[in-house]
């Protein structure tokens, strides 16, 4: 299986509780409801392990993928589209990494 796994900042000026909710509200369900992904998790970092200073990202997105040929079908649907675009605007320089799972 492989993952979509994506480190990212918010631009200045987004608000972190603006973005959590147009994740909750629109992207979360929007990317788990494409045929091509198994699972979707949003995490949030607080500070790096055992140490107060700041992680190097905020967020933390993994997408768990089944088929990467459907996935990059979905991706490129007008379902995700805005979803795409918003993200865009409201993201940082993410990082966008695909990765393989190797622990099975």
């Amino acid at each position: 299986m492989s993952a979509l796994i994506v480190l990212f900042n918010l631009k200045d000026g987004v608000s972190e509780a603006d973005y959590e909710a147009w994740a909750k509200d629109a992207d979360l369900p929007t990317v788990r409801g494409h045929k091509g992904v198994d699972g979707f998790d949003l995490y949030r970092a607080n500070n790096l392990f055992h140490s107060e200073e700041a992680a190097p990202f905020r967020y933390i997105e993994v997408i768990d993928i089944n088929d990467l040929d459907q996935f990059n079908k979905d991706v490129a649907s007008d379902i995700q589209k805005p979803i795409s675009q918003k993200f865009g605007e409201i993201s940082d320089s993410p990082v966008v990494m695909l990765c393989d799972n190797i622990s099975d």
